[in-house]
């Protein structure tokens, strides 16, 4: 799922899901964001998502870019269909939601 981790300035690294734009990847950079959320790493003090890349933000007391990476790279995400279907509909009505926005703003202005 990650094809690469790389480092981010002195206290970040940043995980490459590819290149591409697609429901898939995005999928997987959201699994991941929850999964390391829900883990509450002591350190880690920020994830920001993208559509093909997780940014996570680190405590240099607590990590170092090795030491993490190691972490993310052992992290297993097991399939859970329910869990599945919840991110699914998160995206689709963040999407929507986007998407009604900006007709919002076309009209008005």
């Amino acid at each position: 799922m990650i094809k690469n981790i790389l480092n981010l300035g002195d206290a970040a690294l940043y995980c490459d899901f590819g290149s591409d734009v697609n429901q898939e990847i995005n999928s997987n950079v959201i699994k991941y964001f929850y999964h390391i959320k829900k883990l509450n790493l002591k350190g880690i003090t920020n994830l920001t998502p993208s559509y093909n890349k997780l940014i996570i933000s680190y405590d240099l007391n607590i990590h170092s870019f090795l030491s993490l990476k190691k972490k993310i790279e052992n992290i297993e995400i097991k399939e859970n269909n329910k869990l599945e279907k919840n991110i699914h509909h998160k995206i689709f009505s963040t999407h929507l939601i986007n998407q009604t926005l900006i007709l919002l703003i076309q009209v008005i202005q």
